[in-house]
């Protein structure tokens, strides 16, 4: 960073923590977001960066607050707006709302540093800064003075808004430095809602990986303390399911729910898609092994499969779901999978190949080949048939399909032992050219 010219300069701005794709920002801030009992109030919002303690973002951040080095925020402003490009979160936006500070603290700083991100974003996407569509009017404690908890924070911005009429009927970006706990926005939000804003979106140059708590209740609340038997003060690892996992201290144990105060939360980008079509079997205990092992391969889709020759129906399927759904949860919190698999609802054959895109490999107990021409890293759908294996209506589908049509092996599997080696042989691909 070069302090006299007030710039990010190029290995620093990419030596920064950020998100690498939208989803995961999304993810990460609306994660925060839903630790809040008005979280509705919000209709979209995410953050580009990440900080911890001491971190560089955080250093930024420290300069652009209170370091007088207001230019960089406008440089932070037209980052922002360069990663939400062409994103859903500023179509139709009406205008840039700042999050505003108490006009004390601007006296103090010479400028709000939200309002300078709100320059840079609006020079690289021309929507417009309004600034005096919502003011603060009440002066109270910097939120990160003094480690305030979540309750405090959300009691510090209380009622500390006051919105023009001018936003009635508008689509809003507030616009910010930091997303920590949501406290601050949803207090300007629920401002700007009850002068008739219709939309608005949080758009945030960063968001802290700490200073939040979670909960658990229910069944994942008994499975923490009965089953592995987690104490006061232990460490645990969750996992949203959607690429964010959390380390965390059980701070609080009561009859129905524990509390922990997050040390930790990282985010894994989500990987290439594996979309498992297996046909569905007879036999419960071996579609559950499927199931089980599937999931610790990191099958990202799971689509059980009705051909001519299976002899369950779609309706006995259906009535398997939930079962289906269970084995799936369980064995991605057992292998601390972080992305849990979507299970889809059954579907034919006929019907399945015409919804289907990207690379598709028909696995054909007859083919005499094995498939060698399969890209790595490619979104890639695997289809497996029953035991009596396909009809020959079914190949000439597929290769009318332009399928991929391949072989096993000249060995006779049942099929979840040729779904699981089918699965296996793409991860070990996409291993390999990652190698």
């Amino acid at each position: 960073m070069v302090r006299a010219t007030q710039y990010i300069c190029n290995p620093c701005m990419e030596s920064i923590d950020k998100f690498q794709t939208l989803d995961l920002a999304r993810s990460a801030a609306d994660w925060i977001l839903q630790q809040n009992d008005d979280a509705l109030l919000i209709d979209d919002v995410l953050a580009y960066y990440y900080f911890s303690p001491d971190s560089l973002t955080e250093k930024i951040l420290y300069a652009l607050k209170y370091g007088s080095l207001y230019s960089l925020g406008i440089n932070m402003g037209k980052e922002l707006a360069g990663f939400v490009k062409g994103d859903k979160i500023i179509q139709n936006c009406d205008a840039l709302v700042p999050v505003p500070i108490h006009k004390f603290r601007y006296i103090e700083r010479g400028y709000n540093q939200s309002e300078m991100i709100a320059v840079g974003f609006s020079s690289a996407t021309q929507i417009p800064i309004k600034t005096n569509w919502l003011y603060r009017t009440v002066f109270s404690e910097s939120q990160t003075k003094g480690d305030k908890s979540f309750a405090e924070r959300k009691k510090n911005t209380e009622h500390v808004f006051s919105a023009s009429t001018a936003v009635k009927d508008k689509k809003i970006g507030l616009i910010g430095d930091v997303f920590a706990t949501g406290a601050t926005v949803l207090s300007a939000s629920r401002e700007l809602k009850s002068k008739g804003a219709v939309d608005q979106m949080g758009l945030f140059f960063s968001t802290s990986l700490t200073n939040c708590n979670i909960q658990l209740y229910g069944d994942e609340f008994f499975h923490a303390t009965h089953v592995l038997k987690h104490k006061l003060h232990d460490s645990i690892k969750i996992t949203d399911g959607k690429g964010c996992i959390v380390e965390a201290i059980i701070t609080k144990i009561e009859k129905n729910a524990l509390s922990a105060s997050v040390a930790y939360r990282f985010y894994i980008p989500p990987p290439k898609k594996i979309i498992a079509c297996v046909a569905i079997l007879k036999s419960l205990e071996r579609y559950d092994f499927f199931l089980q092992k599937a999931v610790e391969l990191g099958v990202t889709d799971i689509i059980p499969l009705i051909t001519n020759r299976t002899i369950i129906s779609i309706e006995s399927g259906l009535k398997r779901m939930k079962r289906w759904e269970n084995v799936i949860l369980a064995s991605c919190k057992q292998c601390e999978q972080p992305y849990l698999p979507l299970l889809h609802l059954p579907i034919e054959f006929h019907k399945l190949c015409s919804t289907l895109d990207g690379q598709v490999i028909f696995y054909y107990e007859l083919a005499t080949y094995y498939e060698k021409n399969i890209l790595p890293n490619h979104d890639t759908t695997l289809i497996i048939g029953p035991e009596g294996g396909f009809t020959i209506e079914e190949l000439e589908i597929a290769t009318q399909m332009q399928f991929k049509v391949s072989g096993l092996g000249k060995e006779i599997l049942r099929t979840e032992t040729a779904a699981l080696l089918a699965i296996a042989s793409i991860k070990l691909k996409n291993l390999e050219a990652n190698s």
